[in-house]
């Protein structure tokens, strides 16, 4: 009976501890939305999402409304200073979100979150800077891309081409052909970026402003040389081409020779150029490749291609394949943009120049020389139709090597 007692009296002084201790102090979250664009439309009935951040405690969001100033608050939120909650807004189909704040940091301020009237223009997208870092190394050339992208406009791009579900396109980055491995860095997602025929684009909105990002790919070059074409999507204010090692010989026709500069424990040869148009080919031929390191795995790609039926060859070479009688006079209507098409015309001209100075160095013997430019020049000739550009040969090219 004595120890019945001792057990009973121990149990009363813990639940009578359990009643006595202090509620978990509660606190608020306040905010206002405001519209940065002039004129700009309503912020009032905006859901405004409330999600902890970290630290324990019930998951589920909450959400409130804003009234006709904008503004928002959230009642009874556990006011731990580890506990942070994060501020989600969906405004005019583009994204918002605020630093995590909790009650206690909050200091009974009023948290702003700007947002802005929606656009599907494109026209006030331009990099700022844009510094392409290539290093040839024994698995090909790696390549570094590093872009500020700007919005000059008072209005979020949200683009209006969809990609995936209800997902629309916003940022393209169109890369050299043969592309491959390609990572995400800063400013990109791998839930948000889409890849497409070549390259990627990304689906997050585009605010007024800056933001900088960066990604990287590699390409397998099949020779001792290797023209890099980047076509570049938007206005441009300054490309820097950085290669590595610097004993490569490069020569360009888009940019211009800057010097040498070191970084990163090793010496880059410099290349660029300013104030350049959208659409517009970086074109830079790198010789001196260490090509017979990494020449297997560029065999290796083109089985593939073939196995896959010619999935990487151009439309128009399928098209000749299967054609028994004469080329139509009439110019096909290309399934490729005009941008596309260019890009394959520059990669044609340069790839007949590569020829010729193989087969005048004595690489080549000279029927498979023959045999090779004869089909590339076919190649062009369908290109220049489907641009329009029919008669136009290959710039530079006389009449006596026209004959060949």
């Amino acid at each position: 009976m004595v120890r019945s007692k001792g057990w009973g009296t121990g149990l009363a002084m813990l639940l009578l501890l359990a009643v006595s201790r202090p509620a978990a102090a509660a606190g608020a979250i306040s905010g206002r939305l405001v519209n940065r664009t002039p004129g700009g439309q309503s912020v009032a009935g905006v859901e405004v999402v409330l999600t902890r951040d970290g630290g324990a405690g019930d998951p589920e969001a909450r959400q409130a409304r804003t009234d006709r100033q904008g503004r928002f608050r959230f009642e009874a939120i556990p006011a731990g200073a580890d506990v942070p909650y994060r501020l989600t807004v969906r405004y005019l189909g583009a994204e918002y979100t605020a630093d995590p704040v909790s009650p206690a940091g909050q200091g009974g301020k009023e948290l702003v979150i700007p947002v802005w009237d929606a656009t599907g223009d494109p026209a006030t997208i331009r990099v700022a800077r844009h510094h392409i870092v290539v290093e040839a190394g024994e698995e090909g050339l790696r390549v570094q891309e590093f872009m500020a992208v700007r919005n000059l406009g008072d209005r979020t791009f949200v683009g209006t081409r969809p990609v995936s579900g209800d997902r629309r396109a916003t940022l393209q980055f169109t890369l050299p052909r043969g592309y491959a491995a390609v990572q995400y860095g800063e400013g990109l997602m791998e839930c948000c970026v889409v890849p497409v025929e070549q390259g990627f684009v990304d689906t997050m909105d585009v605010k007024p402003g800056t933001r900088e990002l960066t990604f990287t790919y590699q390409l397998v070059p099949g020779a001792d040389r290797y023209t890099l074409l980047r076509p570049l999507d938007y206005p441009t204010d300054g490309v820097d081409l950085f290669i590595a090692p610097a004993t490569l010989a490069v020569s360009s026709e888009t940019l211009t020779e800057r010097g040498k500069i070191a970084g990163q424990g090793r010496e880059y040869l410099r290349w660029g150029r300013d104030r350049l148009e959208g659409g517009a080919v970086l074109a830079a031929e790198l010789a001196g490749l260490p090509a017979s390191r990494f020449l297997w795995r560029w065999l290796v790609y083109a089985v593939v291609a073939a196995l896959i039926g010619g999935g990487f060859a151009y439309p128009f070479i399928r098209r000749r394949r299967r054609s028994t009688g004469p080329a139509p006079v009439a110019p096909a209507r290309p399934a490729l943009s005009r941008v596309e098409l260019q890009l394959r015309k520059v990669e044609l001209v340069a790839g007949l120049a590569a020829l010729d100075e193989r087969f005048e160095a004595g690489i080549l013997p000279e029927a498979e020389y023959r045999e090779l430019r004869t089909s590339r020049k076919a190649m062009l000739a369908d290109l220049l139709r489907a641009l329009g550009e029919e008669g136009a040969g290959p710039p530079g090219q006389t009449a006596e090597e026209g004959g060949r």
